[in-house]
């Protein structure tokens, strides 16, 4: 129960994690670098498919918008019929542009970790064997929730903070466009 809410057990602080991560929210009750592994891939992916679990609270509801017109598009392609979403035709136009924003994020994150890696890699410590886990949990949260970390990453620096700041005003408001 080391890092865990002692009051309701290692379960009920992981799905808590799980559940806020996906959300939006990022609110957690347990010490994240303490979680099994797959409790850390968990929130990781919830956070990377646009955080739509529960309807899509939040910033999720433009995700969900647009992995709507994905979908819808593909249904009806598959059953040959002109795809509509909400009494509106789609075309290939609108299919294009949805498909760029949800794609969008995770393609920003893996830019951001490439600058960090590449240019501000001195930051970095390596005395960790899982250094690159708190990067990419950092880099994802940023760009998609409320910019949270795992412990070993130093939000201080002067680098990473900017890569960070950069990457959360572009995450956020170039799928605005779209």
């Amino acid at each position: 129960l080391q890092g865990k809410q002692v009051r309701i057990g290692s379960f009920f602080s992981s799905l808590w994690t799980v559940t806020t991560t996906g959300t939006s929210c990022g609110a957690t009750l347990c010490d994240m670098v303490l979680l099994k592994p797959l409790s850390k891939i968990i929130p990781l992916a919830l956070m990377n498919t646009g955080e739509t679990i529960f309807g899509g609270v939040g910033v999720g509801a433009l995700s969900l918008l647009f992995i709507q017109i994905v979908a819808m598009f593909s249904a009806g392609l598959l059953v040959g019929r002109t795809p509509e979403l909400y009494g509106k035709k789609i075309d290939s136009g609108v299919m294009k542009l949805s498909l760029l924003a949800v794609m969008l994020r995770v393609f920003l994150i893996y830019v951001a970790l490439w600058f960090q890696i590449s240019f501000g890699g001195h930051e970095l410590s390596s005395s960790s064997s899982q250094a690159m886990t708190p990067l990419i949990y950092s880099m994802t949260s940023t760009a998609v929730n409320n910019g949270s970390g795992l412990i070993g990453i130093d939000g201080s620096l002067p680098y990473l903070s900017s890569v960070h700041s950069i990457l959360m005003l572009v995450s956020r408001l170039l799928p605005l466009v779209f």
